[in-house]
């Protein structure tokens, strides 16, 4: 009986001994796991570290960079030698644009037009041109102390100095502005060497290509209107007088050499008449009429007159009063 009690706690023994040897080699081999594991991850934790270790120099020697480059972007104008290389290098890359800016602007015949000379603006030619250019001399001319931008004088400025860039850059470039303030000095000497001395100075282009634009301004006629239509011919002469006041001593007299008349309707026959004027003589009364002075007239002439003498008596009277008083004593 105790034979079979002991077999029976042998068998469990042995049996939980098993389990344990089991629950051991089963422990083992997660260990044996673990620890390759870890090994592993002790592999990829140097590996990590090394590649941090690259990068942190790596992001060391790029911090260095960066401060030698902010250092340069600082200083790049500091000097004049730096300012003039930076200008040569913008002036490189936007010296084809410019050129083909200036180029379409040659071709715009339309810019020559009475409309568009009569509706011309410097701002809006301004914004029309390249930025670059224009930029740079708004800059360049920019008042430091008060904002002036809106000054009409100052805007034709910077367009005249774009024009004078254009001009350099393309010899045959013609300016619309300076080609109208020839004709503006032209209509006052009548010079052929006015246009051409200002063709060499500015843009306004040659005496020829001045009558050539004269000649397109003509071909649109204006057209006459209908009915009876005059046309009086002026001669301006000039005549000296020799009045007190030397300052305008010179008068200029507008004498009406002739006249003609047309009647422009159609369905008039007027001028198939064989004596198609109202009277063949004057009387003596209408002679004098041709010569009379309305009130009107009078009242003008008398008002100048009297405007006039008042100056000179003034400045007689300032003469008179500036001269000193000499006292003859006995």
């Amino acid at each position: 009986m105790n034979i079979d009690i002991n077999m029976q706690s042998y068998e469990v023994l042995n049996e939980e001994l098993q389990k344990t040897k089991n629950l051991l080699d089963k422990y083992k081999k997660e260990y044996e796991q673990n620890m390759l594991h870890t090994s592993n991850l002790t592999i990829q934790i140097q590996r990590l570290q090394q590649e941090l270790n690259e990068l942190f120099h790596k992001y060391q020697m790029l911090e260095e960079s960066n401060k030698i480059l902010i250092d340069k972007l600082n200083q790049r104008f500091d000097t004049h030698e730096k300012r003039v290389e930076a200008i040569i290098e913008i002036a490189l890359a936007e010296r084809e644009n410019l050129f083909n800016d200036v180029n379409s602007l040659f071709k715009n015949t339309d810019r020559f037009s009475l409309d568009n000379l009569l509706n011309y603006s410097p701002e809006d030619w301004l914004r029309k041109q390249n930025e670059v250019i224009v930029k740079f001399i708004e800059t360049l001319t920019q008042n430091e102390y008060y904002n002036d931008d809106s000054n009409q004088k100052k805007a034709l400025k910077r367009a005249i100095a774009v024009d004078a860039i254009y001009g350099s850059r393309y010899n045959k470039y013609v300016s619309e502005i300076s080609l109208l303030a020839s004709s503006i000095k032209y209509s006052l000497a009548h010079s052929k060497k006015v246009i051409n001395i200002d063709n060499h100075i500015t843009s306004g282009g040659s005496y020829s290509r001045f009558l050539r634009w004269l000649d397109d301004l003509s071909k649109d006629q204006e057209p006459l209107p209908k009915g009876l239509l005059f046309l009086a011919f002026d001669n301006e002469q000039k005549g000296q007088k020799n009045y007190l006041d030397r300052g305008f001593n010179t008068v200029i007299y507008h004498i009406v050499t002739s006249f003609v008349a047309f009647n422009m309707d159609s369905k008039n026959e007027l001028q198939h008449e064989c004596d198609p004027w109202l009277h063949k003589s004057l009387t003596q009364l209408q002679y004098e009429e041709l010569f009379d002075i309305t009130p009107q007239m009078q009242q003008k002439f008398d008002n100048e007159l009297h405007l006039y003498l008042n100056e000179i008596i003034n400045k007689l009277n300032e003469e008179n009063y500036n001269q000193p008083i000499i006292l003859i004593t006995l």
